[in-house]
């Protein structure tokens, strides 16, 4: 049982490192192709519900690698933080990076679930990500991809 315990964890985190070359591979194709010559205000965003009163850890983890990678690879980065869990609020972010250009979103908090599955429809050319949560609607219903 000890060892079907250590595959099963070592095909997750396989099945993790996979997902998170994937993500990498996916910024290269959205920024290598043209860099325009006037300098966009943001390239990748980041919307967290860190709003709360316990700081989000994930949205910290997630705040320093993305401003790593951007420094490493100069690209600008902005965080939005909704000034509550209500969708109006997470939507009135996601509209902000979207003016300022964003062509990622990273969203991390399952209170952003429903905020980024109403802005998928509304910005088809921006990439999103959510991270720990999943796009529903507001009857919750998970949004379906093929």
């Amino acid at each position: 049982m000890h060892k079907h315990h250590n595959f099963r964890t070592g095909i997750i985190l396989s099945v993790m490192f996979l997902v998170i070359i994937i993500c990498f591979i996916i910024f290269e194709q959205i920024f290598i192709k043209e860099k325009p010559v006037n300098k966009k205000k943001t390239d990748i965003a980041l919307i967290t519900d860190s709003h709360k009163k316990n700081a989000n850890d994930d949205s910290e983890v997630a705040k320093k690698a993305i401003s790593m990678y951007c420094e490493d690879n100069k690209y600008t980065f902005e965080t939005y933080v909704p000034s509550s869990d209500k969708v109006e609020d997470c939507l009135a972010s996601i509209d902000k990076a979207s003016k300022d250009k964003a062509k990622v979103i990273i969203c991390v908090g399952s209170t952003l679930g429903e905020a980024v599955y109403l802005a998928q429809g509304r910005y088809p050319d921006i990439s999103f990500f959510l991270i720990n949560g999943e796009p529903v609607s507001n009857d919750g219903s998970v949004t379906q991809t093929d």
